[in-house]
């Protein structure tokens, strides 16, 4: 094993003669093809070579010795690996730099926000001495802030809480807590005297961690079942690419791929669709506030499409690059510390080196091709939803001058991009493009393996836009309608509506992958509506909750425990790849593939991803959204 060859030097090793010093390394094998199927199947073998050697020497031993020389094969097909070791190039040191600044601002904040909860009691202690208050003739005040739906992608923004005003059912006088007040007076009175301490107090870690995890209040628009369908779908996208390495690192795949041929195995192993959740909620979220908005703006106001656009760089740029960041300098430790004989983490760093991040952090993710490797390779969809928010000001106008005109350009360019995939499947020939189809096709048809698939019809923005218009659609209907009276009849029918489009996607290509020819006409209509099903299926079940049709479905996905996890949910889709391969980094031998085994180990990385992204969103996102309110007053 690799520990075994790692510890072979020590001088306590049993031996009965000395070795030479040597080290572990593995050779990588990738299959001739460039398809799915192949990369499956690479084989990696272990090596106990002389440290003397060099990772290029012994490239060049076993590739001269198996392929009888270097034009018998593309170089990119072998690969030999050692253990990292840990440079300090200028991405490393730039990030530990940063880093080291960050966690000081952070500490000191920290600090400092401790000291003035200490000074502001004192005052009013000390105030309060001279001249004692009847507090018991007081109740408590009522709360400052509440959540809200604000951030048009992954996480939740907050928002003042609308008072009840008196008259109003809900209304109920309370005395104010004279404590309370004087201490908000001192605490402001100190601030005056210091107005830039403010700026600091936004990355204390202490604040920032209550706000996270507090539940907040529901105000009135607010789309509460949004919080849950973005958690779970997150906890599926999880799930999928959970299984999908799981694939590499097995030592029985043939297993796998049988259990993806069952009918149940179907809602795992075609996880993709739920992406398409993401831009529906992104694009909900835009058209419904945009709009609310312009009520206080013009739709001809530069002002307010200039900071339209500004804003939505803000949010996401620090997180974002961050973990670029992240990934070129301290990142590196992991490799340094952890060798996988199976699994290599320093691809991740090396995928951002040189100037490859930056496709990354301006969001061109869209236009690199899928055999090319990517920087933070997941984060395609940020690119992909960057477009059409940089799009989507054009149905906006539409939809503020003529709501009939805007509905049918939505329609228009939703029904233009199922076209697109349709005609593309039918032109290349490929396969229906849920994973279980592109894994289990069948001899019986030929279709076009290649990785084509996942630059046409997966990564390019002229293929997404159907659960974005879906999103642009719901928002607006949401937006136009407070109430919406049904008859028992119609919601059932929308019910049985959603899940007959919500399962097609899922299902509906379980033929297909148990060897029953879909055929090129079959793949091509599924290709080209099958995404524009799904959104449709959770655009109706979010109306139906929001408008009070949902019952004990709106009940589960409005929990207020959702609140805090969906806050973090942005850095969670950041960094849950990052988990996932610092758990297969840290693996000996390969894993034997089971339905428990899965469930299990996929539980612990969901709760590891959520664990870990509450003090990180406190470092890397929290801070610069609430600066971010601060310097240009978002409200």
């Amino acid at each position: 094993s690799s520990q075994e060859c790692a510890n072979v030097n020590r001088p306590d090793y049993p031996v009965s003669q000395p070795f030479p010093d040597v080290s572990p390394r593995i050779v990588q094998y990738f299959g001739r093809g460039k398809s799915l199927i192949h990369a499956l199947f690479n084989m990696h073998v272990g090596i106990c070579a002389p440290v003397a050697c060099s990772d290029d020497d012994m490239y060049q031993i076993i590739y001269a010795r198996f392929h009888h020389g270097p034009s018998k094969l593309p170089p990119y097909l072998v690969r030999v690996v050692s253990k990292h070791q840990l440079e300090y190039t200028p991405g490393f040191v730039i990030g530990l730099v940063v880093f080291s600044i960050l966690g000081a601002l952070v500490l000191a904040a920290t600090v400092a926000e401790i000291a003035l909860d200490i000074l502001v009691w004192y005052l009013v202690r000390k105030e309060l001495a001279k001249k004692p208050l009847p507090t018991e003739e007081y109740g408590p005040i009522q709360g400052e802030e509440t959540e809200g739906e604000q951030t048009p992608l992954l996480q939740d923004d907050t928002t003042k809480e609308s008072e009840a005003s008196v008259g109003s059912p809900g209304f109920k006088p309370h005395k104010p807590d004279l404590r309370q007040i004087m201490s908000a007076a001192t605490r402001k009175a100190i601030m005056a005297k210091f107005p830039r301490l403010e700026y600091l107090l936004c990355f204390s870690f202490l604040t920032n961690m209550y706000k996270l995890l507090s539940k907040g209040e529901r105000t009135d628009g607010q789309i509460a079942c949004l919080n849950g369908i973005r958690v779970m779908s997150l906890g599926y996208v999880c799930l999928g690419h959970w299984v999908l390495f799981s694939l590499y690192i097995t030592d029985n795949p043939l297993y796998v791929l049988q259990r993806a041929r069952s009918f149940l195995y179907q809602g795992i192993i075609n996880a993709s669709v739920v992406v398409d959740t993401f831009f529906l909620l992104s694009g909900l979220l835009v058209m419904f506030h945009s709009l609310k908005a312009l009520e206080k703006y013009s739709v001809r106001s530069r002002k307010f499409w200039t900071m339209f656009v500004i804003r939505r760089f803000i949010r996401l740029w620090p997180a974002l690059l961050l973990m670029i960041l992240f990934t070129v300098s301290l990142y590196r430790l992991w490799g340094v510390n952890y060798y996988s004989p199976i699994w290599n983490p320093p691809y991740l760093t090396r995928a951002c080196s040189g100037t490859k991040w930056m496709r990354t952090a301006f969001f061109l993710n869209q236009f690199i091709m899928p055999d090319e490797q990517q920087c933070l390779g997941w984060t395609w969809y940020l690119s992909d939803d960057m477009f059409f928010y940089l799009m989507s000001p054009l149905f906006i106008i539409l939809m503020k001058r003529d709501v009939k005109i805007g509905r049918a350009a939505i329609v228009g360019v939703t029904l233009a991009t199922c076209l697109c995939s349709l005609i593309m499947t039918a032109a290349e020939n490929l396969p229906p493009q849920t994973t279980s189809a592109v894994l289990l096709a069948s001899g019986r048809e030929k279709y076009n393996l290649s990785l084509a698939w996942k630059d046409r019809l997966y990564y390019k923005p002229y293929s997404r836009f159907m659960g974005y218009g879906v999103g642009l659609l719901v928002g607006q209907i949401i937006y136009q309608h407070k109430t919406l009276k049904l008859r028992i009849w119609i919601v059932g029918l929308l019910y049985v509506a959603a899940i007959l489009l919500g399962g097609f996607p899922i299902y509906g290509n379980f033929p297909a992958g148990n060897g029953h020819a879909m055929g090129p006409v079959g793949a091509a209509l599924f290709n080209g509506f099958f995404r524009l099903m799904w959104s449709l299926a959770v655009g109706i079940l979010i109306v139906l909750c929001h408008y009070g049709y949902g019952w004990v479905i709106n009940d589960m996905l409005s929990a207020s425990f959702w609140t805090p996890l969906s806050r973090v949910n942005y850095v969670a889709y950041l960094f849950h790849r990052m988990c996932i391969t610092g758990y297969l980094s840290g693996l000996e031998t390969p894993v034997h593939s089971t339905v428990s085994n899965l469930t299990l180990t996929f539980t612990g990385i969901v709760v590891c991803v959520y664990f870990l992204s509450f003090p990180l969103c406190c470092f890397i996102e929290a801070p610069f959204v609430r600066l971010e309110r601060m310097l240009f007053g978002w409200r």
